[in-house]
């Protein structure tokens, strides 16, 4: 689909992004510190085995939808002359959705596997801290889809608040990709800066949303 109806089929895809990955990633309650022991986590997976599931679901389709949204916006960006950055955005994002992927895989099989008993909790344990630790590159490959947008901005295909947001954003998202130690506020994927990096980044995604909205369609300049 193409033109503004596709471009606003791609913002209301962003704000279902948002809905899913949200929903999904709280949806199991608060999950281990990145250092917890191997006990905690696999009490936590056993604890919330079907809410889990469902959260593998919610954030797998998120996965799709946000391929969508990222190929409307990389579309849009070629057709205003910024191909580059079309394709910046797009890389990023199926990179993006390939490591999304494989953590929503890792998981949903850490949770079968100790449902099913007689897992051993090391392993559990190591692979959850692989989960966590795959979000570090997200940040960053995040990071190369938001500066896209601010450059955009910055060449006027964009309003000027986007890029002072997005700048914002970036410096936000940016302590997430940083967030690589085993405790504290930069825990990988549980601390609280990898918390606020995520958050800025849903907040990008509305960003996204809003823009692809309210774009102009480039055949009437």
């Amino acid at each position: 689909m193409n033109g503004s109806s596709g471009r606003r089929l791609a913002a209301v895809g962003a704000v279902a992004v948002v809905v899913l990955w949200v929903i999904g990633f709280f949806l199991a309650g608060k999950p281990p510190a990145f250092d917890a022991s191997s006990e905690k986590v696999v009490d936590y997976y056993a604890n919330h085995h079907k809410q889990v599931l469902i959260a593998v679901l919610m954030v797998s389709i998120g996965i799709a939808i946000f391929l969508a949204v990222m190929a409307q916006l990389a579309v849009y960006l070629r057709s205003v002359g910024q191909p580059s950055l079309g394709a910046a955005a797009l890389a990023g994002a199926a990179a993006i959705g390939g490591l999304f992927s494989v953590g929503a895989a890792l998981y949903g099989v850490i949770s079968q596997v100790v449902a099913m008993g007689g897992a051993d909790p090391r392993l559990a344990r190591a692979l959850y801290q692989l989960d966590q630790f795959a979000g570090v590159p997200i940040y960053w490959l995040t990071l190369v889809i938001v500066v896209s947008v601010a450059l955009a901005a910055h060449r006027r295909v964009f309003p000027d608040w986007a890029l002072w947001l997005s700048a914002v954003l970036a410096v936000i998202v940016i302590l997430g990709g940083v967030s690589v130690k085993a405790t504290g506020a930069f825990a990988a994927g549980t601390g609280a800066f990898a918390g606020i990096g995520f958050a800025a980044s849903m907040v990008f995604l509305l960003e996204v949303g809003v823009l692809l909205w309210t774009a102009k369609d480039p055949r009437a300049d």
